[in-house]
């Protein structure tokens, strides 16, 4: 089901399955998100948790028990629901049931959070254990924006602006895994030009920037997106490699998985002490 918050800046239509933010209307009525499509992608903006991306097999360890997890975690799958809803915020939660104890053997409750802060959506993610051992899990965002905003312009015209000049390598995606290879990418430089075949073989993946915002603009007009991730150690940008690519992703990430380690606590992961609870957030600003 679809939940609508407002102010006098923004709307933004959230769905209860998956607790998806599907749609973000600016002053101009117009919508600064992806819309999911069959052609290119039919995602707007899944939720990753407890786990990002995938292992081989889809298999990990806990206590030498294997289980099986979906690519990008089961929070994505989920029916969330209603705990508190305001005219310019909304809370859904889900918690640990019989199906996802076959699959993340750990008790806890996951609730998301939008708030609208005047031309800002903050997107909050709270994590919290209900285990009297330690919890291991990652979380992460993955909203897509729409490039390019208006039919007069091409792809090409917009690239992805950091905060600070960065000297980062890229993880690499090997075989359809992420994996322990870095290659330079950004050398004293603040600017990615966005092209069809940029994301080849896959996403950017960057650990530890500079930054803590970047920006989503394009050269023939002032509308922007500024995307604040300070909460997360990764960034990762990301689209499908065809000519008909209508949107880029910024994923904000804490934890990262990888191909060749499944025993759960020697993954790239975050834990939780017994009863602990974290929140992370990531902020949309809608400018112009």
């Amino acid at each position: 089901m679809l939940y609508k918050i407002k102010n006098q800046y923004l709307t933004a239509y959230i769905d209860t399955f998956g607790a998806q933010l599907i749609r973000l209307i600016d002053k101009d009525n117009i919508n600064r998100l992806h819309e999911a499509s069959e052609k290119t992608w039919d995602k707007v903006s899944p939720i990753l948790f407890p786990q990002i991306s995938r292992t081989k097999g889809y298999l990990y360890k806990v206590n030498d028990k294997e289980y099986h997890m979906p690519m990008h975690g089961f929070a994505k799958d989920k029916e969330f629901v209603i705990d508190h809803i305001e005219e310019d915020e909304l809370v859904l939660s889900i918690k640990d049931d019989e199906e996802s104890l076959l699959i993340y053997p750990y008790h806890f409750s996951f609730k998301v959070i939008y708030k609208l802060l005047d031309n800002k959506l903050k997107v909050s993610f709270v994590v919290k254990s209900n285990n009297d051992d330690f919890m291991y899990y990652m979380v992460g965002g993955h909203p897509g924006f729409k490039v390019p905003l208006y039919d007069f312009e091409k792809y090409e015209d917009y690239f992805i602006r950091f905060e600070k000049k960065e000297n980062k390598e890229a993880m690499q995606v090997v075989d359809g895994f992420l994996a322990n290879v870095y290659k330079p990418y950004l050398n004293n430089c603040d600017v990615i030009n966005l092209k069809h075949n940029l994301f080849v073989p896959d996403a950017l993946i960057f650990k530890n920037l500079e930054s803590n915002y970047v920006d989503i603009a394009s050269i023939n007009h002032n509308k922007k997106i500024r995307f604040y991730f300070k909460d997360f150690e990764i960034l990762a940008i990301w689209a499908k490699n065809t000519t008909n690519t209508d949107f880029v992703c910024l994923e904000p990430w804490n934890g990262i998985q990888k191909q060749f380690v499944i025993d759960h606590e020697k993954m790239g992961v975050l834990s939780l002490k017994p009863h602990e609870e974290k929140t992370f957030s990531y902020t949309i600003e809608v400018i112009d």
